[in-house]
């Protein structure tokens, strides 16, 4: 395996934790505001629960949505989703085409729902869906060290640079974490 596959196995499985866990907070924060009358809708702290930062004011549903779907800001979930399928494609052969597939699902639908301008968040309820099936096909297909590669980018730490909060993806603990690196190292 190269160098240059490796880091894109890393980056793939941070990238797709890192979509899988903006449309479950997302989807948190709406069942919250669900209630709440259009106009009232406070999406500052709608962002507030998704990012723990609000980098704008938010006062539409289409300036909150646009933290979605722009390719410009590399924190939206498009952007998430676009780096997936980029490393994806240099990896075809590693993870095999179906779960290659799942990812260009995502990636067919938030273009689609960018180009609707689709404010609904339940809308993207599939990406959810797709993201956990190639996380299973991956279980399935894709052994050795290019699984162990995989499984630290997902399971690695994050820092957000804004606010400084450290946090480990589904609550990890360090051990296992350091289990898979140990995987890693030349035998």
């Amino acid at each position: 395996m190269s160098a240059n596959q490796a880091n894109s196995l890393f980056w793939l499985g941070r990238y797709a934790e890192r979509g899988y866990l903006m449309l479950h907070l997302m989807r948190r924060a709406y069942d919250e505001v669900i209630d709440v009358p259009v106009g009232e809708v406070p999406y500052s702290d709608f962002l507030t629960k998704i990012n723990g930062f609000v980098t704008s004011d938010f006062t539409t549903s289409y300036q909150m949505m646009k933290q979605i779907y722009d390719t410009g800001t590399p924190t939206s979930l498009r952007s998430i989703i676009e780096r997936m399928m980029d490393n994806a494609i240099t990896l075809r052969s590693q993870i095999y085409s179906e779960s290659f597939s799942y990812i260009e699902l995502c990636r067919n639908l938030i273009q689609e729902k960018a180009s609707q301008q689709e404010t609904n968040i339940a809308a993207l309820l599939p990406i959810t869906d797709w993201l956990l099936a190639f996380w299973g096909s991956i279980r399935e297909r894709v052994h050795g060290r290019a699984y162990s590669l995989l499984e630290v980018g997902r399971l690695v730490a994050v820092k957000a640079p804004c606010h400084g909060t450290v946090f480990f993806a589904r609550n990890r603990s360090i051990a296992f974490q350091n289990t898979l690196l140990f995987r890693l190292v030349p035998e």
